[in-house]
């Protein structure tokens, strides 16, 4: 299993992930992302493909499972999929990337986010007792990288403010506290 995040922009993306079966038997497995609240995905674009083959495979798809993101909660995407005996299926799904306040970034925000880890695991065939799970496959985080704000801004805002309060006051302490003589000039 490999996932990938495509795109350059920085308000939208595309997560591939690749699912192989080497085995000569369909394979039933759970797949779960839960990426952080300012990934949206659009379910509408999600498309599972089969060994390149550009025709989109409904029937891969057996069961979804999708709760979207509320007050700063995690998404939850959740397929069971089939894969065909001798496979390798892609599936491929576009998001929108929110922006971000100045407030919630963290100290580094030009590295970007890490998505946390999908989790792949491999479902027996059902029996009458239930399906029984084998143990669960991770991957590795991704990195995405979000518009970020001008950090430099509260700075520049300080100085301007600290420069024109300097002037104003230095100005009207001048005017208070100097002596206005006349001078006559013979």
């Amino acid at each position: 299993m490999a996932r990938t995040h495509t795109g350059t922009s920085q308000s939208s993306g595309r997560l591939h992930v690749t699912f192989s079966n080497a085995l000569n038997e369909t394979q039933r497995v759970a797949y779960l992302e839960t990426p952080p609240w300012f990934i949206k995905f659009y379910l509408y674009t999600l498309t599972l493909t089969v060994n390149n083959d550009p025709r989109p495979r409904e029937d891969i798809l057996q069961d979804l499972t999708y709760i979207p993101t509320t007050a700063n909660y995690p998404t939850l995407l959740e397929p069971t999929l089939l894969l065909p005996p001798l496979s390798v299926v892609h599936l491929t799904l576009s998001f929108d990337k929110s922006f971000l306040r100045y407030t919630e970034h963290p100290p580094d925000a030009k590295r970007g986010w890490d998505l946390p880890p999908a989790v792949l695991v491999p479902l027996a065939p059902e029996t009458g007792n239930g399906p029984s799970v084998i143990p669960r496959m991770y991957t590795p985080t991704l990195l995405v990288d979000l518009a970020t704000p001008d950090f430099s801004m509260p700075y520049n805002v300080i100085i301007m403010s600290s420069t024109l309060m300097a002037l104003l006051f230095g100005s009207i302490f001048n005017l208070l506290t100097r002596n206005f003589v006349a001078v006559k000039i013979d």
